[in-house]
């Protein structure tokens, strides 16, 4: 799992001490770097008075973006070949004076300013390399793709993130398993959220066991409705009296969670009933405990499974679940 660099430096720099080094006297020296990242906001460019446009940019840059579409100058920033842009006699080798014009143009218009240019060429030269690779981009289980079963309330983005780190976080899982021969049973997650990376976790694909710990009663009755969502418990099924709900609109709540608990898979029981939260068994569980950590004490949260475990709520996939639509 260590990689082999272990900062993603460009190429051209002997080691991380010499790229650390690079970076820092770009950084101390670019005055259009640090007014463009750290002096100015970029919504201080719509809002200020007089406009910053005129007053940070330079004038030849300035000249040259009026006739710039913006996609075509996002290729100039981030994928376009600068060597062949630098105006100089040794990198020309045009024959004729067409030619000529034509190697020193840039789609159909004038060359980039040269200062432009070299901003462009130092930022590359020192940004990081941001190509995702896998653990084991020939096995990965990434590639699979999550179902949309897994990927309830996410969008591509989310989907995209959460696909990766699950496979990293359970292959590193894996790894630290291989390393000291003991099992690694329960993933915590502190601050899930909507538990979209627990969820892909507990599911088929992993078979983990998460808990996961969110301080917001929203989130964590959110992340349950989505459980339900993608089959992984149940959905809730609630005995009412009609008459009483009708003209009250409630009625027993605690009828209400036993209807609820009854309904929701308890897998590896012990003698007694209650779940093992030992044994990971062969299916995945999400344990949800809704606390407010301040001060690193995780003594609140180790009463809070205690309590859950003997109340009986851990929550596990249905038996019937699948990963196909």
């Amino acid at each position: 799992m260590v990689p082999e660099k272990l900062l993603p430096y460009p190429p051209g720099h002997k080691d991380a001490e010499a790229y650390v080094e690079a970076l820092l006297a770009f950084i101390t020296s670019s005055h259009t770097l640090q007014t463009l990242c750290g002096g100015i906001h970029i919504l201080d460019f719509m809002t200020k008075e007089p406009d910053l446009y005129a007053a940070v940019l330079p004038n030849d840059w300035r000249k040259w973006l009026e006739d710039v579409e913006t996609m075509e100058f996002l290729d100039l920033l981030m994928r376009d070949d600068l060597t062949c842009l630098y105006d100089s006699p040794s990198q020309s080798k045009a024959t004729s004076p067409s030619q000529e014009s034509e190697s020193k143009s840039w789609r159909g218009r004038p060359l980039p300013p040269r200062s432009l240019l070299d901003y462009i060429s130092s930022i590359r030269s020192l940004s990081l390399d941001r190509t995702f690779r896998g653990p084991n981009e020939t096995t990965s289980r990434s590639s699979v793709g999550l179902s949309r079963r897994i990927a309830v309330g996410m969008k591509p983005k989310k989907a995209h993130e959460v696909e990766n780190f699950a496979t990293f976080v359970d292959a590193l899982a894996n790894s630290l398993t291989d390393e000291s021969n003991q099992r690694i049973s329960h993933f915590l997650d502190f601050g899930s959220g909507q538990n979209y990376l627990g969820r892909v976790l507990a599911s088929p694909l992993y078979s983990r066991q998460v808990i996961a710990v969110e301080r917001k009663h929203l989130n964590v009755d959110g992340a349950k409705r989505m459980d339900v969502g993608a089959k992984m418990v149940e959905r809730e099924v609630i005995w009412r009296n009609k008459k009483q709900w009708k003209a009250t609109g409630f009625d027993d709540a605690e009828n209400e969670r036993q209807a609820y608990l009854a309904n929701l898979v308890i897998d590896n029981p012990t003698s007694d009933g209650r779940p093992n939260m030992s044994d990971a068994g062969n299916r995945g569980k999400i344990l949800y405990v809704e606390h407010d950590i301040q001060d690193g004490n995780l003594d609140p949260v180790i009463l809070k499974l205690s309590k859950k475990a003997v109340d009986g709520e851990a929550v596990a996939l249905n038996n019937d679940w699948r990963e196909s639509e």
